[in-house]
């Protein structure tokens, strides 16, 4: 969809016509600077697409209580199935895109590394699988003690008391 609309972008920019190619006088990187730099501030679409994924997924942590995240939760499990790596091909075209440009589980990603983590009642938190120090979850730094677990899946509030 991306390179369709920037097609069409650069094809009423240049004039072109009948799939006939007029000449660029100037860069697309040009053109896509912003106005103040002295060009037409034409946005960039890809990076427009994930800022507002990001926007998405930000309200996926912060407007819990709204119908969209109760609906993405019961379908997706909500923001846990976007740390996972794996993408289901039962996802919807929105969410696996949802999931690429957010990062995943890749901690070091653009969107996670502008976030802190609270932990709050302990219910959104997984204890084993969730990175809590460094780019490793507990179970595969701890993994003797992961095994011997019997809340291996849980989370931090099936695992012990939480004090806030």
């Amino acid at each position: 969809v991306v390179a369709k609309l920037k097609s069409i972008q650069r094809n009423f920019l240049w004039g072109s016509k009948n799939g006939e190619q007029k000449i660029s006088w100037v860069s697309w990187e040009k053109i896509c600077k912003q106005k103040n730099q002295g060009v037409l501030g034409i946005k960039v679409l890809h990076k427009f697409n994930d800022a507002l994924l990001g926007k998405w997924r930000r309200g996926l942590f912060h407007q819990t209580d709204s119908m969209l995240c109760k609906v993405l939760t019961s379908r997706y499990e909500g923001w846990k199935d976007l740390q996972e790596e794996m993408i289901l091909s039962t996802s919807s075209v929105w969410w696996k895109d949802l999931k690429k440009v957010c990062g995943g589980p890749n901690q070091n990603h653009w969107f996670n590394s502008g976030y802190q983590w609270f932990i709050g009642q302990g219910d959104k938190g997984r204890l084993w699988a969730d990175k809590w120090i460094g780019d490793q979850p507990l179970m595969e730094s701890f993994p003797r003690l992961y095994l011997n677990s019997e809340q291996q899946d849980g989370d931090i509030s099936e695992n012990g008391k939480v004090d806030s």
